[in-house]
């Protein structure tokens, strides 16, 4: 699992260095952006909605379709019902993004990536919400390491030398054996400098 990732990273910074030293037009941006991250799956059944914050960095080219995007992020979310507590996922990913040609000033984009994802959960209190098919302690306290899946859209607009992001996303995480499975959709607006 986690080979496959290095080869996908491997891929992904080869792709970006090519991006940074070829002559002429590259561009690089940094970026932060937030908003808010709804559960689904195990993950919807016990949390409520929760927020995003998420620092990227951007690289390509206007004569490329195809430019890379690299993103550390962390998503909260507080438990539903009796439980106290929260459920944090910190992540790391890697992504490609496909431009199509810009309307106007807004720049529509697909993007999709692959990430390592540190899923936490704590608890305050024994009455939390999970779900019936897991043994109490055992799926809810603790930490675990995932993979992930995301996919989504969203559209830049240029403003001056900077860049005003809204987009959206679905989040799959694999899930380990005793685990409650994970997916979310953060939608966030942001800007890149």
């Amino acid at each position: 699992m986690f080979a496959t990732f290095r080869s996908a990273c491997a891929v992904g910074i080869t792709a970006a260095l090519a991006l940074i030293v070829t002559p002429a037009a590259a561009r690089a941006q940094f970026g932060l952006a937030a908003g808010v991250s709804v559960p689904d799956r195990d993950l919807g059944n016990e949390s409520s909605t929760g927020f995003d914050v998420t620092g990227m960095f951007n690289v390509g080219r206007p004569d490329i379709p195809i430019g890379f995007r690299a993103e550390a992020g962390v998503n909260s979310f507080s438990l539903k019902g009796t439980g106290v507590g929260t459920t944090r996922i910190v992540n790391l990913t890697g992504n490609i993004l496909a431009t199509p040609p810009s309307i106007g000033s807004a720049a529509p984009y697909v993007i999709a990536g692959i990430g390592i994802y540190r899923v936490n959960y704590s608890s305050g209190s024994k009455n939390y919400a999970m779900p019936a098919q897991y043994p109490p302690i055992v799926g809810r306290n603790g930490t675990d390491d995932r993979m992930g899946l995301n996919a989504g859209a969203g559209v830049s607009f240029a403003i001056g030398t900077r860049s005003l992001l809204l987009e959206a996303r679905y989040v799959t995480l694999t899930t380990p054996s005793q685990k409650p499975s994970a997916g979310f959709v953060p939608v966030r607006i942001g800007i890149l400098f």
